[in-house]
């Protein structure tokens, strides 16, 4: 199934009028979605009208019923907008006739969907890592609507990479293809710069890959549209956007940006290293997280630790094998011990 084409603005007037929502509702719903999808990537629309109860309980937004919050759901997918409002047979092959109900259409950032087989890939490794977590919904909701400046965090790794020079006079990629480099000398700000992976992509969507598709206008013109730009600032979104979504361990992340780097000549001192890590992990601990259904790490983390460590009881098959010797009791215990999780055994 297709994603519906926009309306033009006439036909959404009408639907809107239709719908019996005011301009005042209309702004406050529109504002909403674009803070639900901000901070959590993608959230069901009755999972957005608990997020709405609660805040109607602690902050003044306008009154909303339910079946409001659901005709603009279908207003929005007819809408432009940096997300999409799926129904659940869009995301999901359903087996069955029915149509699915509109209280379960959802809302998916658009740089988590992506193209051709494995299109939802992204989509269901994020809802199964936010699975049982609780959604974050701060008083000041509604402003992360709208790109918040740079956190604490975020502007120290941003000047610490703005500092670094690429002084390396000859770039080898992780392939191992040399090539010379015409920016030795520059800081990240001061010049622009595709990884051997990224000039693959460009051939391959230009269609200069012997056995591949033919060029893809759109699709080239898009990724170039991302690549472009100071390789500081492509450096820092590709950071955000993996960092965000939460679907890739720091450590990973650290490996890639330090490839990265690497690639295009920054020659990282031990101390450079050492700090690069520190601030990574500063910035990393306090990011709002999709996987985290909207939390920073080091704020689910303090949840957490209110709430006293998890604690589950051992099956009789496992308690059993303990008694056998089969299983080491206090290895058992150690391991969980290091995921900060108790066990009851009898």
């Amino acid at each position: 199934m297709s994603y519906p084409k926009p309306l033009s603005e006439k036909t959404l007037a009408r639907k809107y009028a239709e719908a019996g929502l005011t301009t005042k509702q209309q702004d406050f719903l529109h504002a909403f979605f674009d803070a639900a999808v901000n901070l959590y990537g993608t959230v069901p629309i009755r999972h957005l009208w608990e997020i709405y109860k609660d805040l109607s309980t602690r902050i003044d937004i306008p009154s909303i019923r339910q079946k409001d919050l659901v005709a603009f759901s279908g207003i929005a997918r007819r809408e432009e907008h940096y997300y999409y409002v799926f129904e659940m047979d869009e995301l999901y092959d359903l087996d069955t006739e029915e149509p699915s109900k509109p209280l379960d259409r959802e809302l998916v950032a658009r740089e988590i969907m992506g193209s051709g087989y494995g299109k939802r890939m992204v989509y269901y490794q994020l809802t199964d890592a936010q699975a049982d977590k609780p959604y974050f919904i701060p008083d000041d909701f509604l402003t992360y609507a709208t790109t918040k400046q740079l956190s604490r965090e975020e502007k120290k790794l941003k000047d610490f990479l703005g500092r670094l020079k690429a002084d390396a006079k000859e770039l080898v990629d992780m392939s191992g293809h040399k090539k010379k480099s015409n920016h030795v000398g520059k800081r990240l700000s001061e010049f622009s710069f595709l990884s051997h992976h990224e000039e693959f992509q460009v051939k391959y969507l230009s269609g200069e890959i012997e056995g591949e598709p033919k060029r893809n206008e759109k699709k080239l013109n898009k990724y170039l549209e991302d690549r472009k730009g100071p390789e500081l600032e492509k450096l820092l979104r590709d950071i955000h956007r993996k960092s965000v979504l939460g679907l890739v361990s720091p450590t990973l992340q650290l490996k890639w940006i330090t490839s990265e780097l690497r690639e295009c000549g920054v020659l990282l001192s031990k101390k450079d290293l050492e700090k690069l890590v520190q601030l990574f992990m500063d910035y990393h601990n306090h990011t709002h997280l999709y996987s985290n259904r909207g939390w920073k790490p080091v704020e689910l983390a303090q949840r957490t630790m209110r709430r006293g460590p998890l604690t589950i009881s051992l099956g009789p098959g496992i308690q059993q094998a303990i008694k056998e010797g089969k299983i080491d009791k206090k290895e058992l215990e150690a391991m969980f011990k290091e995921k900060g999780v108790k066990f009851q055994y009898e």
